[in-house]
């Protein structure tokens, strides 16, 4: 508050806030020997709505473009704080250069005040969020103890029209880095992982390509509804990461082991490679036969450039048994249907003619099964296929099997790659986009010195690996902002951008907040330290008996079962009847 000298006998109040009473004011003037007959309010200079669209009217004139616009309640009323988010780094700059410290009158010639804050933003699921409220909740209250840096959480109600996001901020770069480690932590969540099944390179990742299917994803959704855990399927990683309390994740990790050692007993892929005559006995109706035997999804015939087999899921007898079936398919109609005799009196059979044989004998055979197509299909180099079998290709890059792109002709004289023009008109508009999309991917992943997807779980935004300096070898580290989950990723040492760090400070940083949580966790381990099950506040039990009360939410806990309880009477009385206490 200032005061100046107004007309005789009066006194002018400024910074006055608008929401301050006449007798507070009054009690104000008193307590300090000043007793006014009359006091007149004047009209505000402004309102924190009215000044948010002025403020960020001036910064978009002079600075670049604003994303974000957040008011901070403060203690002192007299101050507002608001966090500006500007499209650029370069545009957060630029404001601090050159508004910092100047008036505005269209502001009642207030000062304005810009500091730089170091700051990262999480864009998140709202399954994914509720799943781990409690622990940021908890991250937020101990942070909130420090005044340099703060998280605030935004749409984390179910009903927000937008995702729920939290922004972690502060005027110390360390903190900020510190804080945003503790979370990243945090959204890592635990991988799922096999300790029985560990190998020489540690335990076993827990995935299957189930849990990528409708089918897998619908199983997942029950399973995390009926435990209260959410769980992310990463398809491109194969990884299953859980979030949630520690008991429901030991549990929910526990039944997806078990899913997944029933689902690779119950899959075994067993692959039969097909000669010549048992590839003939297949086309034959024998992949029909094996299917009606076994199911349409157990039974997959592969057709790729270098060769032909069938893959038979399920165990090393049911290969065995297809097998033999197809052998039995050849036996029974081989010599009387197959058989020609040449003008030599010799029994030759087709199959044992090549490829390029057959192809120059008749141009009106498919070029990867070599009989006459039932549904044909030319292709612009003017060969023929069969259309399940030009589907079989397709659907077997689709599916990322190996050395099946690029997509070309079979024929053996040929070997031209179908363009694009060519396979859109050949195929449905979603075949053909899952097409490209499998291409892509296949070509980003034979490039990982220069591409690199996006860190954030879910998301699958690609980035270009930043440039190597030539004069000295070092990465040419810059920021890379997703379109997709809006967040800043180092593309030198691809993690979350870290602001005013270089990527070997950041790493140190890291490393050395994980050796302290090792620490941590350790203490617990030696002096018996448990998490309060309500609030997750560290108890240290070092004297008196086994009624605990927290220090964070005052919640009453037996330290036998870790139970929780309103009053000390209930927990005495469950010690007594549950663990013979006092007895």
């Amino acid at each position: 508050m200032r005061v100046s000298n107004g007309p005789s006998h009066s006194t002018v109040l400024e910074n006055v806030d608008k929401a301050v009473s006449y007798r507070e004011l009054k009690d104000f003037c008193s307590a300090r020997g000043v007793h006014p007959k009359h006091i007149k309010f004047g009209d505000p200079s402004y309102d924190i709505r009215e000044a948010r669209s002025i403020i960020t009217e001036i910064l978009e004139e002079k600075c670049g473009s604003v994303l974000d616009f957040h008011v901070n309640t403060t203690k002192d009323p007299s101050k507002i704080t608001a966090i500006v988010r500007f499209a650029q780094p370069e545009d957060a700059q630029r404001a601090v250069k050159k508004l910092n410290g100047t008036n505005f009158t269209r502001l009642g010639n207030s000062p304005f005040y810009i500091t730089p804050v170091f700051a990262v933003r999480f864009t998140l699921r709202q399954d994914l969020y509720s799943a781990i409220a409690k622990d940021v909740d908890n991250l937020i209250s101990k942070l909130s103890k420090t005044d340099n840096v703060q998280i605030v959480a935004y749409n984390t109600d179910t009903k927000a029209t937008g995702p729920p996001a939290l922004r972690i901020h502060g005027d110390n770069a360390q903190s900020v880095a510190r804080a945003k480690s503790s979370l990243e932590a945090i959204l890592a969540g635990t991988i799922c992982v096999n300790e029985d099944g560990k190998n020489n390179t540690g335990a076993k990742l827990v995935w299957d390509p189930f849990f990528a299917r409708y089918e897998g994803i619908t199983w997942l959704r029950e399973l995390m509804k009926s435990l209260d855990v959410f769980i992310y399927a990463d398809a491109r990683r194969g990884q299953l990461r859980l979030y949630g309390d520690y008991e429901v994740r030991e549990v929910a990790s526990a039944m997806l082991v078990r899913k997944c050692q029933v689902l690779e007993t119950m899959r075994q892929k067993h692959k039969i490679s097909l000669d010549e005559k048992l590839f003939k006995a297949a086309l034959s109706g024998g992949v029909k036969r094996a299917e009606e035997m076994f199911g349409a999804d157990r039974v997959k015939l592969e057709i790729t450039p270098t060769a032909k087999f069938l893959t038979v899921s399920g165990s090393a007898q049911d290969a065995r048994t297809v097998r033999e079936f197809l052998q039995l398919e050849y036996d029974a109609g081989g010599n009387n249907s197959i058989s020609r005799q040449n003008s030599q009196g010799d029994t030759t059979q087709p199959w044992e003619g090549t490829q390029k044989n057959i192809e120059q004998a008749d141009d009106n055979i498919c070029a990867v099964c070599w009989t006459e197509p039932s549904v044909p299909y030319r292709t612009r180099c003017n060969h023929l296929y069969c259309t399940e079998c030009f589907e079989n290709q397709v659907n077997a890059a689709i599916a990322g099997v190996k050395n099946s792109l690029p997509l070309l002709c079979h024929y053996s004289s040929c070997s031209r790659a179908f363009g694009l023009d060519e396979l859109r008109n050949a195929l449905s508009s979603d075949r053909f986009e899952s097409l490209m999309k499998s291409s892509f991917e296949s070509y980003v992943r034979s490039q990982p010195q220069s591409f690199k997807y996006c860190p954030t779980p879910d998301c699958d935004q690609i980035y270009r690996v930043s440039s190597t300096d030539e004069k000295n070898g070092t990465k040419l580290s810059r920021n890379y902002y997703c379109p997709s989950c809006l967040t800043a990723v180092c593309t030198s040492c691809h993690v979350l951008a870290h602001v005013g760090y270089s990527c070997d400070e950041y790493e140190k940083l890291r490393r050395d907040a994980e050796r302290d949580a090792q620490k941590f966790a350790a203490w617990k381990k030696d002096h018996d330290a448990r998490d309060c099950p309500k609030c997750g506040t560290t108890i240290e039990k070092n004297e008196g008996c086994n009624h605990m009360e927290c220090v964070g939410c005052k919640a009453h806990i037996c330290w036998f079962c870790m139970k929780v309880f309103d009053s000390s009477g209930e927990c005495y009385s469950h010690m007594t009847d549950s663990h013979d206490w006092g007895v």
